[in-house]
């Protein structure tokens, strides 16, 4: 499964990859990548809840106008 990159509320950047039926979290900064240990999804989580999940996650970063969307 390729790579998915998603844009949290404008303030950080995750790519998630599906690797040995698990989720793997990644930060992304500028020219950098490094595992995201407090970001746990359950394996079961289709890639298509993984929004649902990320909202639930980052919820205190939301602010009206900005969104969670995938890149």
């Amino acid at each position: 499964m390729q790579p998915l990159w998603f844009d949290v509320y404008g303030r950080l950047r995750l790519e998630i990859v599906r690797d040995g039926g698990q989720w793997r979290v990644y930060r992304l900064g500028d020219g950098t990548r490094r595992p995201d240990p407090d970001v746990v999804i359950a394996p079961e989580v289709s890639e298509d809840r993984l929004l649902d999940v990320l909202a639930a996650e980052f919820s205190g970063y939301g602010e009206p106008g900005r969104t969670i969307r995938r890149l």
